[in-house]
């Protein structure tokens, strides 16, 4: 049962490896099972990649920010954290808070965007297929759909990937 199990996680390892070595600006990984993305993050974590825990350093930035501002105050966050790290790629989990409506946000522009300056892995809870990635199940009051052409995913490189 434990050689069984092993075996599972190197397979797992050997996948997700194939990924992180090939040439991105962000490399989307896209499940709707949160211990999936968690699984993944330790595994990303122990191959020494920095790491943004997004829904906590954000909220700590914008603790005294006023509403209206809240919105650019998060790009500048964003944009700022990565400008501290040195070494690509850069692991950005907990992105929860950037889906909040009253911050009036579009993730996948901002991890676009932003992947320009630093190459980013973003664990993305959600669904990808048929050129649609969602952010949550329908079901969920946050839930948020993007139509991607391959143009959107060229120029910077992004690549999405489910996990399983």
């Amino acid at each position: 049962m434990i050689n069984a199990f092993v075996g599972i996680v190197e397979m797992k390892t050997k996948s997700l490896e194939n990924y992180l070595f090939q040439p991105f600006d962000c490399l989307l990984l896209v499940s709707t099972q949160i211990n999936r993305l968690e699984e993944a993050s330790k595994l990303i974590l122990s191959f020494g990649y920095g790491a943004i825990y997004i829904n906590k350093g954000l909220s700590a930035a914008l603790l005294n920010t006023l509403p209206n501002e809240r919105s650019r105050a998060s790009h500048s966050w964003l944009k700022d954290t990565l400008g501290q790290y040195q070494e690509a790629p850069i692991l950005c989990y907990g992105i929860d808070l950037l889906f909040h409506p009253s911050l009036q946000l579009d993730p996948f522009s901002m991890f676009r965007s932003t992947s320009r300056i630093q190459s980013l892995i973003v664990l993305w809870p959600g669904e990808y297929h048929a050129n649609t990635l969602t952010y949550a199940l329908p079901a969920h009051h946050h839930y948020r759909t993007w139509k991607l052409t391959e143009t959107l995913l060229q120029q910077p490189k992004v690549i999405i990937q489910t996990i399983n």
